[in-house]
């Protein structure tokens, strides 16, 4: 399954058609599942309507597909036309502003609306929080996870989900030495030269605090396959304006430049060709051995006390309460996730070493 869903992720971004006899013997109801679950049913679903023969021949629940895809398209257009609205209002303000994650990281990509994204991230100018805070009251949105340490979330019906960021790692949260790195959010930034008060990392700056908000996830929670297809368009577009020296020199200072390394090779191991890659076939650099397959899975399961705060407000709140987390966590998997925890077991049982 998981050789199925990279192979088709390979077929969008590199605009292939997908062979429809394959195709066709594929199991669109586990890999429909899989697409939702990463959110990536869009990007699936342009690498299935390129299909040689018509894609409602060959894949079944098309129309379920061809949905997702639509959505995605129309949700980013919603989501590009509300981010403009407020930004102008940032205009307006003298509020200093950047993009941030995703909504640079969508425009790596070959379709629009391939690249689905939960919410949009803006960093911006701390003095102005009460002001945005305000206004997108005014606008109609919830303020939901008022008072955290760096950002605030806004939700909005039907679609809409943005997070405001005076800062980007919260040291209650995160490890001090990165969030210490990304103390000074706007340190590093440089003016747009087309509007007043729009800020923008250069390429390499991006390319680390994407690698290292992806290392969060990863360390936390575990980090879904868009990751990969992340790395892997961002590396290919942007290849001539990135320094590898500089980059790999400030991630040595993270402690992810081993992260990051595994995470390029995997993904051009995965994704740079489109025809499927067999797991067992991958070197063994890019493979762990069993027991660090041990310790990533007793991580998934049993993340460190920082960790496990950020996952629950119950154990921030109350950390004697931390081992009834604990137990929560494994059984909320056990009874509503196992189709997943499966899928992870599977994928991580046929690493095989040589």
């Amino acid at each position: 399954m998981i050789t199925d869903f990279c192979y088709l992720a390979a077929c969008a971004m590199h605009g292939a058609a997908p062979d429809a006899q394959q195709v066709a013997s594929m199991d669109m109801e586990a890999l429909w599942k899989m697409a939702h679950a990463h959110k990536m049913t869009a990007m699936i679903a342009m690498a299935l309507e390129q299909v040689s023969a018509h894609p409602e021949e060959v894949v079944k629940n098309w129309d379920q597909w061809k949905h997702a895809k639509d959505f995605a398209i129309c949700r980013r257009m919603l989501f590009d036309a509300e981010r403009a609205q407020i930004i102008s209002y940032m205009e307006e303000q003298g509020i200093w502003y950047a993009p941030l994650k995703g909504i640079l990281i969508q425009d790596f990509y070959p379709g629009y609306g391939m690249r689905e994204m939960a919410d949009n991230d803006l960093l911006f100018d701390p003095a102005g929080r009460k002001t945005m805070q305000a206004y997108m009251k005014d606008r109609g949105y919830e303020l939901d996870e008022e008072g955290e340490a760096v950002h605030d979330t806004y939700l909005k019906k039907p679609v809409y989900n943005f997070e405001l960021h005076v800062g980007l790692f919260a040291r209650k949260y995160h490890d001090e030495q990165l969030a210490a790195y990304f103390d000074n959010a706007k340190a590093k930034l440089q003016k747009d030269p087309d509007n007043g008060y729009g800020w923008h990392y250069t390429a390499d700056d991006l390319y680390i605090y994407v690698t290292a908000h992806a290392y969060k996830h990863y360390s936390a929670r575990g980090t879904g396959i868009r990751t990969i297809t992340d790395n892997y368009v961002f590396r290919h577009t942007q290849a001539e304006v990135l320094h590898w020296d500089y980059i790999d020199g400030e991630l040595e200072k993270l402690g992810m430049l081993d992260f990051d390394r595994t995470l390029r090779t995997l993904s051009e191991s995965l994704l740079s060709a489109t025809e499927p890659v067999a797991l067992d076939s991958l070197s063994r650099k890019e493979r762990d051995t069993w027991g660090a397959k041990g310790r990533y899975l007793l991580r998934r399961l049993f993340p460190d006390g920082r960790r496990i705060r950020a996952y629950s407000k119950t154990a921030e709140r109350y950390p004697i309460l931390i081992p009834a987390v604990y137990v929560k966590r494994i059984v909320t998997a056990v009874f509503h996730k196992r189709k997943y925890i499966k899928m992870e077991l599977d994928a991580v049982g046929k690493i095989k070493e040589k």
